[in-house]
This record gives structure tokens, sequence and C-alpha cells, in this order.
């Protein structure tokens, strides 16, 4: 009923209300360091938070950029950055080979590659760069998507906007919130991929 959607819709609002009352000042030292990211000077009618000065030098820029490919380099130097061991038995009980192994490598090389993994761990980077911390999606994703045809299937790595991330404001760590919320754009052809991967949620 009317009633019992509300009841429901009344909790995760109340929930960001909060989190953005508490997070006000954050917003803004936030938005700032973005602005000052892109080159884009603080504009002179808001009031100046205790944060970076007004500037157009690129400095911030040059600076999140570096300690970005900085750290990729340091994270995926050994390329393959993995390596495939076998332990145990495979499901016929017998002894994982060479080959299973070189098998599963090629695999996970293949996922990554389709996934973009590289460009997307280099962003999530330089928000760790500029912001102190960052938050990553791994959803299942099947390609291509919504005809169920699908060619390859990989857990994908997507970053999310900290200004638009909700967590309980009252934790001293993210991770320690019992509750995480976005705020999502999606486009109609996204929410008919939702409706055909999950047509008991989205009917």
């Amino acid at each position: 009923t009317e009633s019992q959607l509300s009841e429901l819709a009344a909790d995760p609002i109340e929930k960001q209300e909060q989190f953005e009352s508490s997070f006000g000042p954050f917003y803004t030292e936030w938005h700032e360091s973005a602005q000052s990211f892109r080159v884009q000077p603080r504009k002179t009618g808001t009031k100046k938070p205790f944060g970076l000065f007004n500037s157009k030098s690129g400095e911030t820029n040059r600076a999140a950029n570096t300690l970005a490919t900085l750290w990729q380099r340091m994270l995926t130097a050994n390329d393959n950055f993995f390596e495939a061991r076998g332990e145990g038995f495979d499901d016929f009980g017998q002894e994982i080979s060479e080959q299973d192994l070189y098998g599963v490598e090629a695999v996970l090389r293949k996922q990554l590659q389709r996934a973009q993994f590289k460009r997307k761990l280099l962003r999530s980077l330089r928000s760790t760069a500029l912001f102190g911390t960052c938050i990553v999606e791994n959803p299942f994703v099947s390609i291509p998507y919504g005809n169920g045809e699908k060619t390859i299937e990989f857990t994908d790595f997507v970053l999310r906007s900290l200004l638009l991330t909700y967590f309980d404001p009252t934790v001293f760590d993210i991770e320690a919130s019992d509750w995480i919320a976005f705020t999502d754009f999606p486009t109609k052809h996204r929410l008919l991929n939702y409706a055909t991967m999950d047509p008991d949620t989205w009917n």
C-alpha cells in the first residue's frame, strides 16, 4: 500500500538527510579540491572554506596525477600482477595441471582487459590522491548487456564519487558503517538492463 511504501522510503531519506547535515563542511572542502584539480578558481561570491587557496596554477592536478601514476606503476609493475597456483584437486578429483593454471591466468587477463581495469584503477588512485580515500563498487557484469547472449562475465571495478556517496556519519571508518548508499543517474537503457537482469526488483 501507499502508506507502507512511505514507511519504507522514510528510513533511507532520514539517513541521507542526517549524512548531508553532518558532512556539509566536508562537501565544501571536497568541491574545492575537485575545482582545484580541474584548474577552476572558486567563485568569488562564495565564502572561502579553510581549505586550499584560490589557485589556477594546476599544481593540484600535477600532484594528484604524479601520485596516482606512481602508485599504479607500483601496483601493476609485475604484469601479470597475479599468479595462479594449484591447491587441492579439481571437480573431478584430479590434480590441477599447469595447463589448467595457465587457462585460469588467461581468463583473468581477458577479464581485466574487457573491464578496462588499469584505466579504472588509475581513476580511483587519482581520487585517493585528491580526497584521501575512494570507494569502489564491484558489481558482477555480463557483456553484452541485456540481450541474454553473454560472451564474458567479470567483477567490475567502478569508482563511486564521494560527492554522491552516503554512509553512517557517526563511525570512525567508512568500513565500519552498517549501510552505504549512492546517488545514481541511470539512462533508460541502463534501467532496461536492470529489469532484464533482475525482473523481480526492477519490475
